[in-house]
């Protein structure tokens, strides 16, 4: 299957524009859900938990799948999921660029948790930015997961404000 746009999910609050929560190319949450053979293209917009192909992840596996997302947030963002829990991922890539103004920001997964996850046979090309936490792969791990021969080459940028007084 393969899935190509644009998505921003933008609600008005207050005065201004707010941008919405758990936000993927194929669905803003994945329950104990195997996604096989999917092809995601185009570009992603929200808050947080936001990814190429789901917002959010708790249990199943993303396999064979590529995202060529360029993935736009603020925390837990990442080029496949921005949110990971006990999930897997295997024999899959992300091409896309990924842009957060906080943290937890991953060429994959931003955040990937729990006691079950695991990444093998898997990689990231695209340039990955973020204020803290940031990785090719991974912005950040909580517990221990299985990581098994992943490969990133895009330019890993960690931005920190220093305020001088």
């Amino acid at each position: 299957m393969s899935l190509s746009g644009n998505v921003e999910v933008i609600y008005i609050c207050g005065g201004g524009t707010c941008h919405s929560d758990e936000v993927g190319m194929l669905t803003r949450t994945a329950t104990n859900t195997d996604i096989d053979l999917l092809k995601t293209e185009g570009t992603v917009t929200g808050r947080d938990y936001v990814g190429g192909i789901a917002g959010w992840t708790t249990g199943g596996t993303i396999t064979n799948s590529q995202s060529d997302v360029t993935v736009v947030g603020d925390d837990q963002v990442g080029g496949l999921v921005g949110r990971a829990v006990d999930s897997e991922i295997n024999s899959s890539f992300s091409e896309g660029n990924v842009q957060a103004t906080g943290g937890n920001v991953g060429g994959l997964v931003g955040l990937f948790n729990g006691t079950t996850s695991s990444i093998s046979d898997s990689y990231s090309t695209g340039d990955v930015q973020g204020y803290s936490n940031v990785g090719g792969i991974v912005g950040s791990i909580n517990n221990s997961i299985e990581i098994d021969n992943v490969a990133s080459t895009g330019v890993i940028e960690a931005v920190e404000i220093v305020v001088l007084s």
